[in-house]
């Protein structure tokens, strides 16, 4: 994204506008994937009204939460999530649609992410079930500071209260969300 030509893309108002396309909002927009956590792996069809009702879903929570936090406004999200998993993906359409900072990970190692934690002061993180118990148990988190930390969003599966409790236990100022989709095809 800071290549030339991307760069040239923004600012050169003397572009040739692309062909028009006819598209229906019930056409086929994205083709995303389970994990196969219950079961095989299984692609599902995301239409141009999925994507258009979800960014409206997303900025309507998005200007409730600034209304009610003035800090909101800078929030820095770290991906540690495979994009093409339909969890990552919607987390990273949601940060784009309310204007999040984004920091991404190469490759994912624990130790890695606090730096980068501690580093670009991340205040929310997409995360699954498994990272939760690693932060929770792990001693490696007293050598970073993860004081910027807000909010985990938690999805992927189930998340169990007894890791719930351990670590809201260490980590009291860091709220964290179940996320689940759920499809509607109509």
């Amino acid at each position: 994204m800071d290549s030339p030509l991307f760069d040239s893309m923004l600012h050169n108002r003397n572009v040739e506008a692309p062909n028009k396309v006819e598209l229906s909002q019930f056409d086929t927009a994205a083709i995303l994937f389970s994990s196969g956590t219950t079961g095989r792996v299984k692609g599902v069809e995301l239409t141009h009204r999925n994507f258009i009702a979800v960014i409206a879903g997303f900025n309507h929570l998005r200007a409730v939460t600034v209304a009610v936090a003035e800090e909101e406004l800078q929030r820095v999200s770290l991906f540690t999530l495979p994009l093409f998993h339909v969890f990552g993906f919607f987390m990273l359409v949601r940060a784009v649609a309310t204007g999040d900072t984004l920091v991404f990970m190469q490759r994912f190692d624990f130790e890695g992410m606090l730096k980068a934690v501690e580093k670009y002061r991340i205040t929310s993180m997409p995360v699954s079930p498994p990272l939760i118990v690693a932060l929770a148990k792990s001693e490696l988190v007293k050598k970073y500071d993860l004081g910027s930390l807000k909010f985990l969003g938690c999805g992927g599966a189930p998340l169990g209260k007894e890791v719930t409790e351990a670590f809201a236990t260490k980590f009291p100022n860091v709220e964290i969300s179940q996320v689940r989709t759920t499809y509607y095809k109509g």
